[in-house]
């Protein structure tokens, strides 16, 4: 996108496309190159068949070298010129050249503008710049950044905030007084609960005896056949189950060739 001009209320209105994303936040954080993009624009627009003959809009200062330091551009935006960013809640990073915007600019709340104006703002041409005083002040802003404002999914900060989250909810255990834990090789108490649960578990092993019979079901067949009543007379036995005669839990046929057949009810 392009800046666009408004001659009747002398207004340069930038896009927020024309800005860089820096952090997508929250908050949402983009920057804004005041010489490349906003001057160069400018003294392009100037220049061309619409804005030659119009009064300047800009005024510039180029770099100037001192005592082997290069010093920044100067960027300012002529009266009765103001400035106007696309609104919305982000902020805006302004960066290039030192610059009047925060003066000229209609707002500089929605969006948020930040100006990094420095009487020794220099102009950097090869490497970073930054010294190694910045380090350590970035070093010590990141350390104190409010962990809450950088939680987007999959980011560093959200990772760090889960551990932290798990952690305070770890931490009520941790915190149990030593004399309440039981001690190596101390008796432990079960519930009444806690022993009918093993006990259930173990008659209801499945093929805890053989494929497809748990060891209840086997007690069920030596109590029937021990224990259990038997009105066939010798027939063919049918053992009913201890206490109720209408289950017949062993009953044993016999073939007139001798082979036996048992069924089990259990």
């Amino acid at each position: 996108m392009a800046l666009s001009f408004d001659h009747n209320t002398n207004v340069v209105t930038i896009p927020k496309a024309d800005t860089t994303l820096v952090s997508a936040g929250p908050p949402e954080i983009r920057s804004y190159d005041v010489f490349e993009k906003l001057w160069k624009e400018i003294k392009a627009y100037e220049d061309d068949a619409n804005g030659i003959a119009l009064s300047d809009i800009q005024s510039h200062n180029t770099l100037v070298t001192v005592g082997g330091v290069t010093l920044a551009h100067v960027v300012r935006i002529l009266s009765p010129w103001t400035l106007t960013f696309e609104a919305g809640t982000y902020q805006v990073n302004l960066t290039g050249a030192n610059h009047n915007l925060l003066d000229v600019a209609n707002t500089t709340t929605n969006p948020a503008l930040r100006s990094a104006n420095s009487a020794g703002l220099i102009q950097v041409s090869s490497g970073s710049g930054v010294t190694e005083q910045d380090k350590l002040d970035i070093a010590d802003r990141v350390w104190d950044e409010v962990g809450a404002q950088h939680v987007t999914a999959g980011s560093l900060g959200k990772a760090v905030d889960d551990v932290l989250v798990d952690t305070a909810a770890m931490q009520p255990l941790i915190d149990v007084a030593v004399s309440s834990r039981t001690a190596p090789g101390a008796a432990m108490t079960l519930t009444t609960a806690e022993r009918n649960a093993i006990a259930t578990a173990l008659l209801d092993l499945a093929n805890g005896v053989e494929t497809g019979i748990t060891p209840r079901q086997l007690l069920r067949a030596i109590g029937a056949v021990l224990g259990g009543d038997d009105p066939s007379g010798g027939g063919t036995p049918a053992f009913k189950a201890i206490g109720d005669k209408t289950i017949p839990r062993v009953t044993v046929n016999a073939s007139s060739t001798g082979v036996r057949t048992v069924t089990l009810t259990l």
